[in-house]
């Protein structure tokens, strides 16, 4: 047997308990779409409502008709102009 392709390192023993904490604890959610997009325009916050401007640009790319497209850019615009006023 050829031994230079091998070599023979010595493994450290894990946590098992750390370990499992890492698997078992909570991601944090973010935001969640639906709940933001119901919200009033004006009670976002101002990562909210960059959240929900960067989400409806991305569905607008992705809507296939335009009757649809129209209605989430017509929202997305509303969403941009309260983020301007917010930031003059």
């Amino acid at each position: 047997m050829n031994c230079s392709k091998f070599e023979l390192v010595n493994i450290q023993s894990t946590d098992k308990v750390r370990f499992n904490e890492i698997l078992n604890a909570k991601l944090d959610a973010g935001f969640d779409f639906e709940t933001l997009r119901e919200k009033e325009i004006h009670k976002l916050t101002d990562k909210e409502l960059y959240f929900l401007i960067e989400e409806y640009i991305e569905n607008e790319k992705n809507s296939m008709y335009n009757k649809g497209r129209r209605s989430i850019k017509k929202y997305r615009i509303e969403l941009e102009e309260e983020y301007e006023k917010r930031t003059e």
